[in-house]
């Protein structure tokens, strides 16, 4: 399962503390050799701290008093720095990234810097930047075909994934409320080499990036063993059972027995009863899925929020 748990922070936390070992370092030589910056500097940081204090008490005619005398040591400061020809920049620490300051996010969201080192670090095929959700190429989809509702089958499409990635949005913003969270699920059917994995890594990048919720991306013969692997319960739970999202891809390419149907319709169940969320990718036809699967497993999917038909080639 890919959760928030695997994250860099310890990675960032160390990028930071290194820039700022060196900036300190740097800062106590200038100190060595400019002793009257050292002071205005500490002078500086003590009248903060009484700044802050006199605000506490409401004592607004020692805050003005206080500020003034900050402004008169930044003053000074300045005009040391200038009459000395200091290079005040030598001291500030010089962070890998200078959008987020090795922090690894910029006003709340996720640095451009945090993605590439999830994709070195952790090369999961979900995680490469090509998996866009904001950038799929709509193109090689077919615009003379009507969808169902009468539309272009290319907008169609495009307003389905807007609407799914809408929808997501605001689960995310109602699970961080903790208000209730309706379960999203889709299933993607298409003929080879029409994008249903493409658009389902999208979705499983996105929601692993921008949400709280936990996903786990595997394919259907692999989900199948998982499941009759008993002997496994903790991984099975933890890689089938209890993600927040599971993505299961090729639906009709695993080994197709009795026993497999079964434990399939019961997954399927299982996380409908406990409001999880489910993407299926699979290039059989409707009809190929109840003929394999049986009406019931076939109604149970085709319940499910979202149900596309890719008609195209990528």
């Amino acid at each position: 399962m890919f959760d928030k748990s695997y994250d860099l922070t310890k990675y960032y936390n160390q990028l930071r503390a290194n820039a700022e070992k060196k900036s300190e370092a740097a800062k106590a030589l200038l100190y060595s050799q400019y002793p009257e910056l050292k002071e205005i500097d500490t002078n500086i940081k003590k009248s903060f701290v009484k700044l802050a204090l006199a605000s506490s008490d409401n004592d607004t005619k020692k805050v003005d008093e206080i500020n003034k005398l900050i402004k008169t040591l930044e003053q000074d400061k300045s005009s040391f720095i200038s009459k000395n020809n200091i290079d005040i920049s030598s001291i500030s620490p010089k962070y890998k990234c200078s959008k987020c300051n090795d922090t690894g996010y910029v006003k709340g969201k996720i640095c451009d810097c945090y993605i590439e080192e999830l994709e070195r670090l952790r090369p999961e095929p979900f995680l490469f930047s090509k998996y866009d959700i904001n950038k799929i190429d709509y193109t090689f989809y077919d615009e003379n075909q009507i969808a169902n509702d009468g539309t272009n089958y290319r907008e169609f499409l495009k307003q389905e994934i807007s609407s799914m990635k809408s929808d997501i949005d605001k689960m995310s913003q109602n699970k961080l409320k903790h208000d209730k969270v309706e379960p999203l699920n889709c299933i993607l059917i298409g003929n080879e080499a029409t994008g249903k994995t493409f658009i389902m890594n999208c979705f499983a990048r996105y929601i692993f990036l921008y949400t709280p919720f936990s996903i786990s991306f595997v394919k259907a013969h692999d989900c199948i063993r998982s499941i009759m692997n008993k002997d496994d319960q903790s991984e099975f739970h933890d890689k089938i059972e209890s993600p927040d999202f599971l993505f299961i891809d090729d639906l009709g390419r695993e080994n197709k027995t009795e026993f497999s149907m079964c434990v399939l319709s019961d997954l399927i169940d299982y996380r409908l009863k406990y409001m999880k969320n489910t993407f299926i990718a699979s290039s059989l036809s409707l009809k190929s899925i109840n003929e394999i699967y049986g009406e019931y497993v076939y109604n149970r999917i085709f319940d499910y929020n979202y149900s596309i038909n890719l008609k195209g080639s990528l």
